[in-house]
């Protein structure tokens, strides 16, 4: 975990051993996730300015059960209306 994700829950607890713990903990739990939910998890928290174990998790489960937040843009395709359609 080489992101400023990371740089920044070292950096956010003030003793060693509980930000190496955290960042332990994070690499542990997603071991077998694709790496692009994993990303989006930890922007997320950069966002929130929020870089802690508890929060990236509960992010990484609203990712990982489909609850996005409202600002994801949807992807370019055809059969996507859009909401002027119903106009």
């Amino acid at each position: 975990m080489s992101s400023p994700s990371s740089t920044r829950l070292l950096k956010a607890q003030k003793h060693e051993e509980q930000a190496y713990n955290s960042c332990a903990g994070i690499l542990h739990s997603v071991k077998e996730l694709p790496h692009g939910i994993v990303e989006e998890a930890a922007r997320q928290c950069i966002q929130m300015n929020s870089c802690k174990y508890k929060t990236f998790k509960q992010v990484l489960s609203r990712i990982q059960t489909g609850t996005v937040s409202r600002d994801a843009n949807l992807p370019e395709h055809d059969n996507i209306r859009g909401k002027g359609f119903y106009k």
